[in-house]
């Protein structure tokens, strides 16, 4: 219950910082975690409790004006350095409407 309270919490900071976009783009959150591997169940839960929270602010109409929330899970296999790479890969990536929520496990 921890870990989800955790991920609206964050999820709500993500859309408060954001800028106001065109309504029709989906707001991309990236999810970076190990989503296999030995730390398996901790990422599981995370990329859960994401999902669970995007769902209900979908189901509520989205956010900005009807923006629907799109998870983009990235798998660092419970890896530091794969943490790393993909958060700095998304990061290139990203532009003022999309956000990275957490890299687990990751020594950045």
């Amino acid at each position: 219950m921890k870990r989800a309270w955790s991920v609206l919490v964050s999820l709500a900071c993500v859309v408060l910082t954001m800028q106001v976009v065109p309504a029709q783009e989906p707001i991309k959150i990236g999810v970076i975690g190990p989503h296999s591997g030995p730390a398996a169940f901790d990422g599981q839960s995370t990329l859960i409790g994401a999902q669970v929270a995007a769902e209900e602010l979908n189901k509520a109409g989205g956010l900005l004006g009807g923006r629907k929330i799109e998870l983009v899970p990235a798998d660092s296999r419970g890896i530091p350095a794969e943490a790393r790479r993909l958060a700095e890969h998304r990061l290139a990536a990203v532009n003022s409407a999309h956000a990275e929520i957490r890299a687990e496990l990751a020594k950045v």
